[in-house]
């Protein structure tokens, strides 16, 4: 099996975690709030030409996988939002590595 990530050096892009925050106004009403939570570096994956060409197959061609280390500030969960390159992400999938405890993958999908 390949590595996902051979040297700390392809951790290249950096990627924001946010989560939906409530708050109340002076008028109390509830205001909803996409909050900050911490920035990572991370390995964005790219998808070959065998992925999309496997569509039919159900292989991943909408998707953007994000490879990060496993020790991060917070855990990580399905409720959180990624924002990269000027776009939001949905994490449909998180694959941890709890054998190795080196790197995750955040499969997300690119919000409209």
């Amino acid at each position: 099996m390949a590595k996902l990530v051979n040297s700390p050096s392809e951790l290249n892009e950096v990627i924001e975690f946010s989560k939906l925050g409530y708050y109340e106004d002076e008028l109390m009403n509830q205001i909803e709030e996409d909050v900050k939570l911490f920035s990572t570096w991370c390995k964005v994956m790219t998808q070959s030409l065998k992925d999309f060409s496997g569509e039919a197959r159900g292989y991943i061609t909408d998707k953007t996988v994000f490879i990060i280390r496993y020790d991060q500030p917070q855990p990580i969960d399905g409720n959180m939002k990624v924002h990269w390159n000027g776009d939001v992400y949905e994490i449909t999938d998180i694959l941890r590595d709890t054998a190795a405890k080196q790197y995750d993958k955040i499969i997300c999908k690119k919000l409209k």
